[in-house]
């Protein structure tokens, strides 16, 4: 996602001519000419100097993966795409807010107009299918679909797109998920939500809202949720080692099986609206890569 003004939209990795001019002008910032002078400072000072704020991409704002030419050769979606990325098992998924870290990001909705203002930048001509699957019509349709529109343009599309392609350029197993657990422990299952599960540390989360201790029902989760990554981890496959765990479909020939990790842990597909939703995002891409316009904006007339 990339800041501009007014809007963020969904960006590909920055070049590695803008990452060196990147660094060169973090240089100036710490009045430094070398990188014996960088080595020289703390990793305070470092950290200080660019902080990370949720209310800005940090794909702009810090330091970001580039296509430099060596360890990242090419954008990642065009690798997924080409078959070139590792043929390994893929276990991936997104959550159902993901929206919530990232609400400072979305396209301006203070009302429909503004919203559609942003949104044609984006869509073009192809505004009344973005309308009938993002609607706006009604104030909580308005939220809500800024709400889906973020947290797919950050996460949600990006991940099904490579656990799609993945399924389909390498003819790995891929174990794909839809994370919804909530509790007084977690009350937002929001982007990062799974991961004190997934390591079994059930610290208190403030970011997510709460302070409630983890409780039983917060441990049992983390166990089945541990169960699956550590099977995964053993063997490419979520389901064996550990008994007793809901079998997780393998995402399959047509893409859509997910597990749900919620309060009850079922294999599920998508709803239909967000299997679209992400669908037409994903029909912006060309030989796997979102449009380059959608980082080269500076303005939005609204």
């Amino acid at each position: 996602i990339e800041a501009v003004t007014g809007v963020q939209t969904c960006a590909l990795p920055i070049s590695f001519a803008e990452a060196r001019q990147y660094g060169l002008d973090f240089e100036k910032k710490l009045n430094v000419t070398s990188l014996a002078d960088l080595r020289s400072l703390s990793a305070i000072a470092i950290n200080d100097a660019q902080p990370f704020y949720l209310d800005q991409d940090p794909g702009v704002t810090g330091f970001a993966p580039s296509i430099d030419d060596y360890v990242i050769p090419i954008v990642p979606g065009q690798a997924f795409y080409d078959g070139k990325q590792m043929k390994i098992p893929l276990l991936a998924g997104f959550n159902a807010r993901e929206e919530y870290l990232f609400e400072g990001n979305a396209l301006p909705h203070a009302t429909a107009a503004q919203f559609e203002s942003a949104a044609k930048i984006l869509f073009g001509s192809r505004m009344p299918e973005f309308l009938s699957l993002f609607p706006d019509n009604t104030p909580a349709l308005l939220n809500s679909s800024s709400d889906a529109l973020v947290g797919s343009l950050y996460i949600r599309e990006q991940t099904w797109e490579a656990a799609n392609t993945h399924c389909q350029t390498t003819g790995e197993p891929v174990f794909a998920y839809y994370y919804n657990y909530t509790s007084a422990y977690e009350p937002i299952a929001s982007h990062t939500a799974e991961e004190p599960f997934v390591f079994g540390n059930l610290l208190n989360n403030p970011i997510l809202g709460s302070f409630q201790p983890a409780g039983p029902q917060d441990k049992l989760f983390s166990k089945q949720v541990m169960g699956y990554w550590t099977n995964f981890a053993k063997s490419g496959n979520p389901n064996g080692y550990r008994s007793g765990l809901t079998t997780w479909p393998a995402h399959g020939s047509n893409c859509a099986q997910f597990i749900e990790l919620s309060s009850t842990i079922t294999s599920t597909t998508l709803e239909p609206l967000l299997l679209k939703q992400l669908g037409f995002i994903g029909s912006f891409r060309t030989n796997g890569v979102l449009p380059a316009s959608w980082r080269q904006l500076s303005t939005v007339g609204v």
